[in-house]
């Protein structure tokens, strides 16, 4: 761990349920911090240790896990930095004017002495090394995908989820709740379809109303997007156009981006496993119609059978595999696994290890598998694939000088041609925080709640 970190000059990045991360003012790294409840219990005190240890097994997941299944190219892996309480204490007062009102139930706990520093992804990290003549400004966007299919095993008392996808049943209860002025039309089913429009209409929606799933970076800054951003996006000298803010634009550097094969960096299983594209319909998706033949900007090789098809080793392709790890509906894997699970296989009783189970691609039992064995696989899939549903994608992209054609020879970084520009990209998966064993019933619970608060007239 290292010593004397220092916190001067640090800016609120942003947060989610979990943490909560800061832009360091060294320009290349972010600092991410641990939330607890703003109510603690006297009664039980968190010892220092259990921080440490808690970050320890943090970057180990991030290593032997995340790193093999989406690959080394995408994943950073942190380092652990030693804070002290004034840290803390100055870094809450930092930070509270920037959150969003309903995230202040939460907030970095006084005991905290420990955090995890990450390579900033709103820079190019290994850039110096290649020597590639850039201009214009430097641009990243932040993607939350969200979860990308419909489960399968939906019982009786829960149809409803064969019908809307959970992002939508969360948008409801937030609308309910105050949580956004706006529900969003955004479908993950659309981004995750493969087909084109659909792609464009699931990135557009987004662009209309980010609330905290988009967010564009100018030069390390904010600028579009994001719980408390209001402004609107302008990426004129980004694009070097004359008039229209570059929106449009965007959107299919995105979509182009999300589909770019990569270089094949995970582990062997990771390789072997497949992605299933949702063949059903939620009712806010959006309806394709390039098999009818009435829209013809889909390119026919993308349409094997009716259906079409994410790019293999794309970034969509993996972040689709990884939250198919486990496709079951939640209330199987409650109903079935979790009531009679085993807590002294997990870390510190509630965690996934931090190692890939084998025969992590078997749906069933296997003949040297105990029962036991089987369901603590079944179970740590689920909450690793629960993981990936909730990561975040950063596409990070420059415009190249049109006076040098080569290509890079770093893995990390990648080249895109669009409307007469290259533009150099980086791309990187954030926010795998891994989940507690309890999320599987609290999931339980919640899916439950909003099924029966549901309402369409929203």
């Amino acid at each position: 761990m290292e010593a004397g970190f220092c916190i001067e000059g640090a800016e609120f990045r942003g947060e989610g349920n979990s943490s909560l991360v800061c832009a360091l003012k060294d320009g290349a790294s972010v600092l991410k911090l641990k939330k607890t409840s703003v109510v603690f219990n006297e009664n039980v005190p968190v010892i220092e240790e259990d921080w440490l240890g808690l970050h320890k097994y943090q970057v180990s997941f991030i290593r032997n896990v995340a790193v093999p299944l989406f690959g080394a190219s995408l994943v950073d892996i942190p380092t652990i930095v030693q804070l002290r309480g004034e840290d803390i204490a100055k870094l809450n007062n930092l930070v509270r004017q920037d959150r969003a009102i309903h995230r202040l139930k939460k907030t970095l706990s006084p005991s905290l002495n420990c955090g995890l520093v990450f390579p900033d992804n709103c820079l190019f990290k290994s850039l110096p090394q290649n020597n590639i003549p850039l201009e214009g400004p430097l641009v990243c966007v932040e993607l939350k995908t969200k979860m990308g299919f419909l489960p399968v095993g939906i019982p009786p008392d829960l149809q409803l989820k064969s019908r809307i996808c959970r992002f939508h049943l969360v948008q409801n209860r937030k609308f309910r709740q105050g949580r956004v002025q706006q529900i969003s039309n955004y479908c993950p089913l659309d981004l995750f379809s493969g087909c084109p429009e659909r792609m464009e209409c699931a990135i557009l929606e987004l662009l209309h109303n980010p609330q905290n799933n988009l967010r564009v970076f100018c030069d390390r800054r904010q600028i579009f997007g994001g719980e408390r951003n209001r402004s609107q996006l302008d990426l004129r000298e980004f694009f070097k156009l004359a008039r229209d803010r570059g929106a449009r634009d965007l959107c299919n550097l995105i979509k182009m981006a999300l589909c770019l094969p990569l270089k094949e960096d995970r582990c062997k299983e990771a390789t072997l496993g497949a992605a299933r594209v949702e063949l059903r319909d939620c009712l806010f998706s959006t309806k394709c119609c390039c098999d009818t033949g009435s829209s013809g900007t889909c390119p026919s090789e993308l349409i094997p059978v009716s259906r079409h098809r994410i790019p293999e080793r794309s970034v969509l392709w993996r972040i689709l595999q990884c939250q198919q790890l486990s496709s079951e509906d939640v209330s199987k894997i409650y109903r079935s696994t979790y009531a009679h699970h085993e807590p002294d296989r997990f870390f510190n009783k509630m965690y996934p290890e931090a190692v890939i189970p084998k025969n992590i691609l078997s749906e069933t039992k296997i003949q040297c598998e105990s029962q036991e064995e089987f369901e603590h696989r079944v179970l740590w899939k689920f909450l690793v694939a629960l993981t990936c549903r909730d990561c975040s994608v950063m596409l990070t992209m420059q415009r190249i000088s049109k006076s040098w054609s080569g290509k890079p020879s770093d893995p990390k970084l990648n080249v895109l041609e669009y409307g007469g520009q290259r533009y150099l990209l980086s791309i990187g998966v954030v926010d795998l925080e891994p989940k507690k064993l309890d999320r599987v019933a609290k999931q339980f619970q919640d899916d439950l709640s909003m099924i029966n608060n549901f309402s369409m007239e929203f």
